[in-house]
């Protein structure tokens, strides 16, 4: 992810997954994870039930099932934001 707008679009593309996946399962444990970036790769986020090889938790708290998408995104966003999952390449050009 290059840009700040690059990291919301993500944080709103895994919300929507995520919240498909909540409404067929209403007890499923969803949890946001990252991969850290390095120089051949941009870091990631996703909402996974396990933590995929590789990856770390981004946050302890679970998905909610209670709120709304705008909700979820304000809560997680400003944890993502202190996440090294920008484009490193970017950042050491800039």
């Amino acid at each position: 992810m290059k840009t700040v707008r690059d990291v919301e679009k993500k944080l709103m593309a895994e919300i929507l997954a995520a919240f498909d996946r909540q409404m067929k399962d209403l007890y499923l444990a969803q949890y946001l994870y990252y991969r850290q970036s390095t120089v051949d790769k941009d870091g990631d986020v996703q909402f996974a039930e396990e933590c995929p090889e590789g990856w770390f938790l981004a946050d302890g708290n679970r998905f909610p099932r209670n709120a709304t998408k705008e909700q979820i995104f304000s809560q997680y966003y400003h944890s993502m934001m202190q996440l090294p999952i920008m484009s490193i390449l970017d950042n050491v050009n800039a």
